[in-house]
């Protein structure tokens, strides 16, 4: 009887131990999620990495031209 209600016993500390578990990833996978929507919403704002890139090609251009005329004009 003494080693039944010791089973009875782990069984139980077990079933706690699985309960927090499976509260502390479903908090987890909620929090990454959260943080990836903040994440994507970011790089939506700064455009990306090809956003970026554009934008340096702009510039790039604009400076190559203004030396260009200012080298032409003298």
């Amino acid at each position: 009887m003494g080693e039944d209600a010791a089973k009875g016993s782990r069984d139980a500390v077990l079933d706690q131990v699985k309960t927090a578990w499976d509260e502390y990833y479903k908090n987890e996978l909620k929090a990454i999620d959260a943080e990836q929507e903040i994440l994507q919403r970011v790089l939506k704002a700064r455009g990306g990495a090809n956003g970026l890139a554009k934008l340096n090609a702009q510039r790039s251009k604009i400076l190559l031209v203004n030396d260009i005329n200012s080298f032409l004009t003298g």
